[in-house]
């Protein structure tokens, strides 16, 4: 079975700041912010939504069909890719331009600041995407524009899509928001992106979950929350061996959660293999850098929750 995952492929460059982010801010001055921060270390690394999950899709023995765009600086990544034994049949480079760029910002805390350049990402989708019913999609963040022209696309072939907004809930227009929302079988977002939905769609959260089959909400080293069918299901974490950066962490969620569904597990399971997978990602710095062996995983699982499963 194969995942469709259409979102960004980026080089990230990680900034690590020792200090606090909340030292540096004064809300009275919020509307002539002026502020610097003393960065420690600079990581670069392969990222982008959709090449973090479909690396995690790999890992977890899932068969990742990459959708996105990228420019001339392309061939380090792509090289990165073959190396992992990941099909890049999808991915179309835009001429003189060049691929997305993130430049994430992290706090002590694991407060992060993020500034990202769309560059290639931000251009059309424009090689046919293919149709396989069986299969699930990952709508993950990317430019708003092809996010919903993927949307759509499961929509009108009958294809089952998880919608990850991420950082681009701010971006979209009441109307597409809704238009990706509404239509999908999963809808996940950290608690901040879940509080802006609601306020961009004008929904509380009843309305939500009457609307769309599982809504999952994370939140970050509290674990996550589903909802789903009127029932809600508390997910807790998986406990990492060492707590080195955050990034990354949301979307080897999305991978865990959609290799769980595909091989039959339930949503609330599905959710915890889910934070299995995350506890790995912030083991390493940067988005692309952790590793395990599905035997690995699966132990690491049975530890955390008590709970075995086969992949």
């Amino acid at each position: 079975m194969k995942t469709f995952v259409s979102g960004a492929l980026a080089y990230d460059r990680i900034l690590y700041f020792k200090g606090h982010f909340k030292e540096h801010f004064l809300v009275e001055k919020v509307h002539a912010l002026s502020v610097s921060f003393d960065i420690a270390t600079i990581d670069e690394s392969f990222g982008g939504t959709g090449g973090n999950i479909a690396y995690t899709l790999k890992l977890l023995g899932g068969n990742p069909l990459l959708f996105g765009s990228v420019g001339d600086d392309y061939e380090k990544y792509a090289q990165w890719l073959a190396t992992n034994n990941i099909s890049d049949e999808y991915v179309i480079r835009v001429p003189n331009s060049l691929t997305s760029q993130a430049h994430i910002m992290t706090d002590r805390d694991n407060n992060q600041i993020t500034g990202f350049h769309q560059g290639a990402g931000a251009e059309p989708y424009t090689k046919e995407i293919p149709v396989d019913t069986e299969s699930i999609a990952i709508v993950a963040p990317a430019h708003p524009k092809n996010m919903l022209q993927f949307s759509k696309h499961y929509q009108e072939s009958g294809m089952k899509y998880i919608f990850d907004p991420g950082q681009q809930v701010p971006t979209f227009s009441k109307e597409d928001f809704a238009t990706c929302v509404e239509h999908a079988w999963i809808f996940v977002a950290n608690d901040y992106e879940m509080s802006l939905s609601l306020s961009k769609l004008g929904f509380s959260e009843e309305e939500l979950h009457n609307k769309i089959p599982v809504v999952i909400t994370t939140l970050g080293d509290s674990g996550s929350v589903v909802y789903t069918e009127g029932k809600r299901y508390d997910i807790g974490v998986a406990p990492a061996d060492t707590v080195q950066d955050p990034t990354g962490a949301g979307d080897a969620y999305r991978a865990g959660l959609a290799i769980g569904l595909q091989n039959g597990l339930s949503i609330d399971s599905a959710a915890r293999l889910a934070a299995t997978t995350a506890s790995y990602a912030i083991e390493q710095q940067g988005t692309q850098n952790h590793r395990f062996t599905i035997p690995e995983v699966l132990a690491r699982h049975k530890k955390s929750f008590g709970e075995e499963i086969s992949l």
